[in-house]
């Protein structure tokens, strides 16, 4: 019984880990061309960083004056970014669908 329910466990925990890359199959990737048209803006992680409730997991999020947004279309950068410790600019293209900001490209600033 114990030897099923450690590989159980493991595969919970990876499906389960602060990422994206399983749920955003088909979405570009983190780092696109960005238009000369891009905007400027704070992102970092919904949850981590921005405490933004209903957040699952690390989701890439923006800032926009005042108000916080769920990204979509690009994939959440890798931890290695640090955007789960603290913003970061970027310049993205995109617009506002609802709630949620659309991009269409995405770069860190350094």
């Amino acid at each position: 019984m114990h030897k099923t329910i450690l590989p159980a466990i493991a595969v919970a925990t990876l499906f389960l880990a602060c990422s994206e890359s399983g749920r955003n199959a088909g979405v570009q990737a983190a780092t696109t061309q960005v238009s000369a048209n891009a905007q400027t803006l704070e992102v970092g992680c919904a949850g981590c960083v921005f405490s933004m409730p209903g957040a699952e997991g690390c989701q890439l999020a923006v800032k926009m004056g005042d108000k916080i947004h769920l990204v979509s279309g690009v994939e959440m950068p890798g931890h290695e970014t640090g955007l789960c410790d603290h913003s970061r600019m970027a310049n993205i293209d995109g617009k506002l669908d609802g709630e949620r900001f659309v991009a269409t490209a995405f770069e860190l600033k350094p």
